[in-house]
C-alpha cells in the first residue's frame, strides 16, 4: 500500500495531522506520521530524511509557526525548519501535496507566532525584549520565504477548518492515486503503444504555424506530442481533449494575444494545473 508522510509543526497542527492520517486512512493508503514512529519532539535529522525517502508522497500542512530548526551545520547551513527541509528532500522525486491555513481562517491567537511578539513587550529586560522580538521577526519571515517557496511551484492549497481540510486531503490524494494508478498502467504496457501522448500542447488555432516550430523540435527530441491537429475524424472533439490531457504527463501552454481570448485554452491550462 503506498505510504504518505505527514510534514508539520506538531503541537499547533496536532488535530490537524490526526485529520490528515484519517484522510489518508480513507483513501487506502498508509499515513506515515512521526507520533507512530518516535517520542521525540526533535528526532535527528537524518531520520526524519530517511523516512520521507520511504513514502510515496509527501503531504505538507503549513499554519502560523515555522517550527523547529535543525542545527546541522553541514546539512542546514540556511538554518531552514525541518518542514522545509523534508520538503526538499522529496522535491523533484516524490509528489508534494501542501495545504496551507487561510489568512482569514479564524485561528487560535496563542497558536500564531506574532504572540511571541507580545510575550516580548511584557519582559522587563531590555536584552532580552529585543532578542526575542528579533527572534521572532526571523522566524516570521521564513515561514513566509517558505511558503513562496511552496506556492512557486503550484503544489498548495488552502483551508478554513479542520473539516474542510480533511476532505480537501482525502480528494487529493484519491486524484494521486488514481494519477500513480495510470502511471504504473502506462508504464507495463497495458495502455496501446501510441494511443495516448506524453506531452499535451494547448494553443490557439490562429497560432497555428509557428506552435509548429516547438513541437516539431520536442518531436526530433523523440518526444510524444500531442495537439489537435492529431484529432481523428470521427471522434467527439471535447470527449477525445478530455481523454488526452487526463494521460498526458507534461501540458505546455502557448500563451499569446490569441489564446489568452480563447476559451478552449484557458481551460486546458486551468485544468491541467488541477
Amino acid at each position: 500500500m503506498p505510504r504518505v508522510f505527514i510534514s508539520s509543526t506538531n503541537r499547533d497542527l496536532a488535530d490537524y495531522r490526526l485529520a490528515a492520517g484519517m484522510a489518508a486512512h480513507a483513501a487506502e493508503l498508509t499515513a506515515d506520521l512521526q507520533e507512530n514512529w518516535t517520542a521525540e519532539d526533535h528526532p535527528p535529522l537524518e531520520s526524519c530524511l530517511e523516512r520521507v525517502r520511504q513514502t510515496d508522497v509527501l503531504v505538507v500542512i503549513l499554519a502560523h509557526r515555522y517550527g523547529w530548526v535543525p542545527e546541522d551545520a553541514a546539512r542546514n547551513p540556511e538554518g531552514k525548519s525541518i518542514t522545509w527541509l523534508e520538503c526538499e528532500e522529496a522535491a523533484g522525486k516524490k509528489d508534494i501535496l501542501a495545504f496551507v491555513v487561510d489568512e482569514g481562517a479564524d485561528w487560535p491567537r496563542e497558536l500564531r507566532k506574532d504572540v511571541e511578539l507580545i510575550r516580548a513587550g511584557q519582559l522587563t529586560d531590555r536584552t532580552q525584549a529585543f532578542s526575542l522580538m528579533e527572534a521572532t521577526w526571523q522566524r516570521i519571515n521564513r515561514l513566509k520565504d517558505f511558503k513562496q517557496w511552496i506556492g512557486a511551484r503550484g503544489l498548495r492549497r488552502t483551508f478554513c477548518t479542520k473539516e474542510e481540510f480533511k476532505l480537501e486531503v482525502e480528494r487529493a490524494l484519491r486524484t494521486w492515486k488514481a494519477r500513480r494508478a495510470t502511471e504504473s498502467r502506462r508504464l507495463a504496457g497495458i495502455e496501446e503503444s501510441g494511443q495516448f501522448a506524453h506531452i499535451f500542447v494547448s494553443y490557439s488555432t490562429e497560432d497555428r504555424a509557428w506552435t509548429k516550430k516547438p513541437i516539431d523540435a520536442l518531436e526530433s527530441e523523440n518526444f510524444n506530442v500531442w495537439w489537435d491537429q492529431n484529432l481523428r475524424a470521427g471522434l467527439r472533439f471535447d470527449k477525445a481533449i478530455e481523454n488526452e490531457l487526463l494521460q498526458a504527463r507534461c501540458v505546455i501552454v502557448v500563451w499569446s494575444q490569441n489564446s489568452v481570448n480563447s476559451d478552449w485554452v484557458r481551460s486546458e491550462a486551468t485544468w491541467a494545473e488541477k
